[in-house]
């Protein structure tokens, strides 16, 4: 790129333009996970212009092209898919990459997408058209759910497995859409189970979450349950009064604060006190508190006046019979956690129902303080709800840094380290033990800190393999201590053992797992790590490949024939582009012998290939 004056730069200014081909792709908690999914209005002509030829998927690693295999899924524009299949390198028809392709689709509702990709040349595996099932029910698509459900099932048969209902039902209550279930309930008679109710207070769809419960014996107000009595009859009652328990909390973590005043007295476990009571009077605080409109079906609150404020308060807290403080602890951790702006008026609520003494001994407790500090951190707004929960009374500690570290959430973990004074001993395991904490702006401030003199390639290929971005890497290849190779513990069911691991270790990772040319430079020419050209072909781009061969020519040493075993995990990967690559050059072993003929060898073959499998 020349450098340019200013007045060259403003007469270009309208000669180009940056299109924007991916919607934000953001995941929540326990949600239906959404594919990466086409921004709308999308650039058909445009992106048949540009990735309509062969050149500009050569750069592409193959999450990136199967990235984009998703997107031009999702577009609802034919020829960006046509051109998207012709050119991405990738088996769109394997199972795991057909199904996220058709999710895309499928959320879209673009039901001729579909049908396109349902028509591969290879099958499809038992239940990999769950997924793209799941977001057509989100998306309240019913033409393209039908077809979906018919030729995706693993039954293939006038019976539907229930899984596959369920992941229906689970996308309809999710994304609010009535219309969605009462059509499984006319075709296949299928009624949704607690677990759907849950999802649909977990995503906020307060008209199909009320329509639900008032269906479900759990959450009948108390006098309509059952008198009964018996040994059945009290498990079956244990088991509904846990359920109505978990509900409550999913309302309180992702509805408004109104539906969790309005359901309190009939979901949380009856006091002593009269009926509604609790709830009314704790509605009125903190209605009044939060400048919230009254709920429906709320009371008046009123207390007993002959009794004195601490027996009140007692009276509320006393259950019918069980332990609540487990529970209890869950509940304030939804409404702490709350992916809703109400998240306050909510904790004012829950503190007005049992009072502030009851609160105080909750959040004195160690369950608590991580279950609070866990939810709490996953919001981007974290520091401003940790404020808010230590004037509660809540003392936070380490283990509330803790989650803030594995969230990545730097301005937090300063507050509690500098404000709160919280003081840690920080092994190198929770120097990078979440997502969060792999995040670039997280390494520098725990650099900045001095927290980062042990962090070796060990850690860097941990990262790597649990998904590590491009980005991320190169930070953790700049910050990672100079050194040699460590040892790092390894766990599978009761065996133990040690692997020992170098830069060419984590090379041989980031190549496996798609990295770019970057990445794979900064470890070859900082580090030193030897280039693996079996491993590039797994998930890189065809100019990474052309690079390794380079790097292994001026080396001195020749390109090898991959073998057998090193050539099943490209072809199992759907690395199609690279295994063209390495054929064109002759790198690729002789294919097997037909089935019958030289069967020692074809055993060894598939022997191996099983090994390759199990990553062993």
């Amino acid at each position: 790129m020349k450098h340019i004056d200013r007045e060259t730069a403003a007469a270009l200014r309208d000669s180009y333009k940056t299109l924007y081909l991916a919607q934000p792709h953001i995941v929540e908690w326990r949600d239906v996970e959404k594919p990466h999914l086409a921004q709308q209005p999308w650039p058909g002509p445009e992106f048949v212009d540009h990735w309509g030829r062969a050149e500009p998927w050569r750069a592409l690693t193959l999450p990136q092209r199967r990235r984009l295999l998703c997107l031009a899924a999702s577009s609802r524009h034919a020829a960006s898919l046509d051109v998207a299949l012709a050119h991405c390198g990738c088996e769109a028809a394997r199972a795991d990459q057909r199904g996220e392709a058709l999710a895309a689709a499928a959320a879209a509702g673009w039901k001729d997408g579909c049908q396109q990709l349902l028509q591969g040349p290879a099958g499809f595996e038992p239940g990999s058209g769950w997924w793209a099932i799941a977001t057509a029910a989100l998306g309240g698509h019913l033409t393209v759910l039908q077809p979906l459900i018919e030729a995706t099932d693993p039954n293939r048969g006038e019976h539907v497995s229930c899984e596959t209902l369920r992941r229906a039902a689970f996308g309809a209550c999710s994304g609010g859409h009535t219309h969605i279930l009462a059509w499984l309930q006319q075709a296949y008679g299928y009624s949704p189970s607690l677990e759907e109710v849950e999802a649909a207070a977990r995503a906020g769809q307060v008209t199909i979450l009320e329509s639900l419960m008032s269906q479900r014996p759990e959450c009948r107000p108390p006098g309509e349950r059952t008198s009964e009595t018996g040994t059945a009859v009290a498990q079956q009652q244990d088991q509904q009064r846990w359920a109505r328990r978990r509900l409550l909390s999913e309302i309180a973590y992702g509805c408004p604060a109104a539906v969790l005043q309005r359901h309190y007295d009939t979901l949380w476990p009856r006091q002593r006190e009269r009926p509604a009571t609790a709830g009314a009077a704790a509605a009125g605080a903190a209605t009044a508190a939060a400048g919230l409109p009254a709920a429906a079906g709320v009371g008046d609150g009123q207390q007993d006046p002959q009794q004195d404020p601490q027996q009140q308060q007692q009276q509320r807290w006393v259950p019918d019979g069980a332990d609540l403080d487990s529970a209890a602890c869950d509940l304030l951790a939804a409404a702490a956690g709350s992916r809703t702006r109400c998240w306050a008026a909510k904790l004012a609520f829950l503190l007005a129902a049992w009072g502030p003494g009851a609160v105080a001994r909750l959040l004195s407790r160690g369950d608590c303080i991580s279950n609070v500090g866990n939810r709490v951190c996953l919001r981007p707004d974290c520091l401003q709800r940790l404020r808010h929960i230590r004037d509660l009374g809540m003392q936070l500690d380490e283990r509330v840094a803790t989650q803030a570290l594995m969230a990545g959430r730097a301005e937090a973990l300063a507050f509690l380290w500098d404000e709160c004074g919280v003081r840690q001993a920080l092994s190198e395991d929770w120097l990078c033990c979440g997502a969060g904490a792999g995040e670039p702006h997280m390494l520098r401030f725990l650099s900045g800190r001095g927290l980062l003199a042990s962090y070796g390639v060990a850690r860097v290929v941990h990262e790597i393999e649990w998904g590590a971005s491009d980005e991320k890497v190169l930070v953790l290849v700049e910050l990672a201590a100079e050194g040699g190779g460590q040892r790092m513990g390894m766990q599978r069911g009761r065996r133990r053992w040690w692997v020992w691991l170098d830069w060419s270790s984590a090379f041989n990772a980031a190549a496996r797992h798609g990295a770019g040319l970057a990445v794979l430079r900064m470890l070859r020419e900082r580090r030193g790590a030897a280039v693996d050209l079996a491993a590039v072909a797994c998930g890189g781009s065809e100019e990474a490949l052309e690079w390794a061969a380079a790097e292994l020519a001026a080396a001195g040493s020749g390109l090898q024939v991959l073998s057998e075993e090193e050539a099943q995990e490209v072809a199992r990967r759907g690395n199609t582009a690279a295994l063209a690559w390495l054929r064109d050059r002759g790198l690729l072993p002789p294919p097997p012998p037909p089935p019958g003929e030289a069967a020692p060898a074809a055993d060894a073959v598939g022997a191996a290939g099983e090994l390759a499998g199990a990553g062993l």
